[in-house]
């Protein structure tokens, strides 16, 4: 299980294998590659490189503890 951070340093959700999943362990997203997809509607709403998620406009969402 890997956190991931917000820009204030709050761990805001976890990966656990190819999903992304909130503190309260609601799955949010799965991870595929590089791509990130809705749960909900299966559209690709962002990507995970270099331990960020970005969203589709490419801003930072979340990072992992330890990347640049």
């Amino acid at each position: 299980m890997e956190w991931f951070y917000d820009k204030h340093g709050q761990a805001v959700f976890y990966k656990c294998d190819d999903r992304l999943i909130s503190r309260h362990g609601e799955n949010l997203c799965w991870i595929f590659g590089n791509y990130v997809y809705s749960l909900k509607n299966g559209r690709h709403i962002g990507w995970f490189e270099a331990g960020k998620i970005f969203d589709i406009e490419n801003g930072i969402i979340a990072f992992l503890k330890g990347s640049t």
